[in-house]
């Protein structure tokens, strides 16, 4: 093949994509994401954490908001050796252009956030700054979560599960099924001493906050 023809050729093809790419809307159709599944485990023993929940939230990118918004949150119970599974799933309507997960971790006498930040991120849509894909694409993903055991104070501890549970509960034009988060996280915050005296205005408000979470989603669980 001569040199002329094949800078024709890559020519032909570059033209193609561009005009794909020009009549393509910015905001995928789908987001399409394969299994997500790992292990935890307790960073310093190096030991399994059984039956922790683990809970993993996407949001969209777009040049429509000014900052990231959730869009789909999940989240499962590992098994007794911490083992995991997100299944395949899809979404259309998310509004987004790009996106990526972030996996937290709760149980209790651990930090939920893992030693090192995780990120699910999704596949290329472009090349060469040409879109090629109308839809956004999670590729298989195989994650080791590394938890450190909590050492902090019961108060410190309650701000920072009430504020997941609500990071984690995508609230608007969303896929929500974070049930068992926002369950076992009101669970241990109910167990806390500050909890159960009538004069801590602020558990009663972390308490009735999440149970309104754990209704809105029975709710739509039962739709």
């Amino acid at each position: 093949m001569s040199k002329t023809r094949m800078v024709m050729i890559v020519a032909g093809v570059w033209a193609l994509l561009s005009a794909y790419s020009a009549i393509s809307d910015d905001l995928a159709k789908h987001v399409i994401a394969a299994e997500i599944s790992g292990v935890v485990i307790d960073k310093e023993s190096g030991k399994p954490i059984p039956s922790a929940v683990v809970a993993l939230r996407f949001v969209r990118n777009n040049t429509g908001h000014s900052s990231p918004h959730c869009f789909r949150s999940m989240a499962v119970q590992a098994d007794a050796q911490g083992r995991f599974i997100f299944t395949p799933w899809s979404q259309e309507n998310t509004l987004a252009n790009a996106t990526y997960g972030e996996i937290v971790v709760h149980k209790p006498g651990y930090n939920v956030r893992p030693s090192e930040p995780l990120f699910i991120s999704q596949s290329r849509r472009e090349l060469l700054g040409v879109r090629y894909s109308n839809d956004i694409h999670i590729p298989k993903t195989v994650v080791r979560v590394e938890l450190s055991p909590w050492a902090g104070m019961d108060e410190t501890r309650s701000d920072q599960i009430y504020k997941v549970a609500w990071d984690f509960s995508c609230t608007w034009q969303a896929y929500d099924d974070s049930l068992i988060l926002v369950e076992n996280i009101l669970e241990e915050i109910r167990q806390y001493p500050s909890a159960r005296l009538k004069s801590s205005p602020s558990s009663s408000s972390k308490i009735g906050g999440i149970e309104s979470l754990v209704a809105r989603q029975r709710e739509n669980q039962n739709r």
